[in-house]
């Protein structure tokens, strides 16, 4: 083995600062002026941007809900008529009691969930 290398050192061709920065020039005040003009003429599309998205949320919102609600009033509807149906066919002696009670009880749990999946959606849903 040889002990007899030298590091390699490479030269620059840039010539080095006192401080050993590059020379750089500043950049001038007119510049920063004529970037914050150009934000600036560029801000109002965007903000009318955001504000129509804003607006076509907030009204898909709304029917959305009121969608909701109608469906709501529909299942209250179906379930009306299913228990009623079910009370008249226990009455008359055409269905047991104990299927009735469970119809009657697998009826109302659905209608509860329903309504409350109406009234507050999941929050997995609420992506649109």
């Amino acid at each position: 083995m040889n002990d007899d290398t030298k590091p390699v050192v490479k030269e620059s061709s840039e010539p080095a600062t006192a401080a050993g920065k590059s020379d750089q020039t500043p950049k001038s005040n007119a510049s920063i002026i004529d970037v914050v003009n150009v934000v600036a003429e560029r801000v109002e599309p965007i903000i009318q941007i955001i504000r129509t998205f804003a607006e076509t949320s907030l009204k898909a919102r709304q029917s959305d809900s009121k969608f909701r609600i109608q469906m709501a009033w529909i299942a209250v509807v179906v379930v009306g008529i299913i228990v009623s149906v079910a009370t008249l066919l226990t009455f008359t002696g055409k269905m047991d009691a104990s299927t009735y009670g469970f119809l009657l009880g697998t009826v109302v749990g659905y209608a509860l969930t329903f309504i409350r999946d109406a009234i507050r959606p999941s929050q997995n849903s609420d992506n649109g």
